[in-house]
């Protein structure tokens, strides 16, 4: 499934090759992606639209319009995006297609058919990591927001943390223990000042959970 650092270089991409192109023409090969109308309402909802962004909401990619509705990607596990010229074949589990102006297609591709593409979704997350509100504060009421569970569990919980994902979580390692020691390198806000110790006091179950770790991958999401 691809991580936060992977969606935020599909947005900047995508921009790149689709941004303020008019969706002249869509075909649906597999229907289950589409969530939740049907392949009809889909095509008429989203044809000859202009595509004015691409951003990363969450582990999603949200599409707007020039008529301000919102198309929200979910690629899954295996789900894959092209971007073709229209006379070239399409991949061999391509789901849909968008034809645009100028010539060219986005292929919407998944063999599992999991990937989602939900019309003005209204879902909710949890706080980004890469938002100027994401604070030592902020993370440190997470933390102690959490009565039981592993830390794994917490960090992948959307509805707290919004975008982070298996592989960041197994980065982290385990110990068993209501109170742990956290070693900051500098303010979330500023990056990389002096180096502190910090003691959080918590009642959140971990398994020896080196936050240090956390903490500057991050930072280093809110640079990139």
């Amino acid at each position: 499934m691809p991580e936060l650092p992977d969606l935020e270089v599909f947005a900047e991409n995508l921009n790149k090759l689709v941004l303020n192109k008019k969706i002249t023409d869509i075909k649906i090969i597999k229907e289950k992606p589409i969530v939740p109308l049907k392949p009809v309402q889909f095509i008429n909802f989203i044809k000859n639209k202009k595509i004015i962004s691409v951003k990363r909401v969450d582990k999603q990619l949200l599409f707007t319009f020039d008529s301000r509705d919102t198309m929200l990607l979910h690629l899954m596990l295996h789900g894959e995006l092209f971007f073709k010229k229209i006379n070239e074949d399409l991949p061999k589990y391509a789901c849909v297609v968008f034809e645009l102006d100028g010539k060219n297609v986005l292929i919407f591709s998944d063999f599992t058919q999991w990937m989602k593409l939900k019309i003005n979704a209204n879902e909710e997350f949890g706080i980004d990591p890469k938002s100027k509100g994401f604070t030592f504060d902020a993370f440190k009421n997470i933390l102690n927001d959490k009565k039981k569970g592993n830390a794994k569990e917490l960090l992948m919980n959307q509805n707290k943390i919004s975008g982070l994902g298996n592989s960041f979580a197994d980065e982290i390692g385990m110990l068993t223990s209501p109170d742990f020691s956290l070693m900051l390198y500098g303010d979330l806000n500023k990056c990389l000042l002096d180096i502190k110790m910090l003691s959080i006091s918590t009642k959140l179950k971990t398994s020896n959970f080196s936050l240090d770790r956390l903490y500057l991958l991050l930072i280093s999401l809110r640079d990139s």
